[in-house]
């Protein structure tokens, strides 16, 4: 009997700990969501029509609130830090210095930084 009193309280204390291992993973992970955005890019000058893929990472936790990556057609890449505020997610550069905004109500971008921007209206994509 004290056999299967201590399996009991074993098992339960394995389900206790599953449970709040998943809490912690979920509570303090980070949101990855992708659009596909269409605007106005200028680049080395160049001012055209263009479209880009946007990928929001958000933290749960910790500073900055995530990140940002930019990707155009000409292979551009553009790393940013955010700080959310609300449905808005400030966008800086690795100087900390502001570079842009992304609206998750309006899904609308504006990145400048000194090698490019970009802005324009997103539709989230399947991630």
């Amino acid at each position: 009997m004290k056999t299967l009193q201590r399996a009991g309280i074993a098992l339960g204390a394995a389900i206790g700990i599953a449970l709040l291992a998943f809490v912690v993973i979920h509570k303090y992970s980070m949101i990855e969501t992708k659009y596909q955005c269409a605007g106005q890019l200028t680049y080395e000058g160049s001012v055209t029509k263009d479209s880009a893929h946007l990928k929001v990472q958000e933290h749960r936790w910790g500073n900055p609130d995530g990140q940002i990556f930019l990707e155009t057609r000409n292979s551009t890449n553009t790393f940013l830090q955010v700080s959310k505020a609300g449905d808005i997610f400030q966008i800086n550069d690795v100087s900390e210095r502001a570079a842009g905004y992304f609206s998750q109500l309006s899904r609308r971008v504006s990145i400048v930084t000194p090698k490019i921007s970009f802005e324009g209206d997103c539709t989230k994509t399947p991630s």
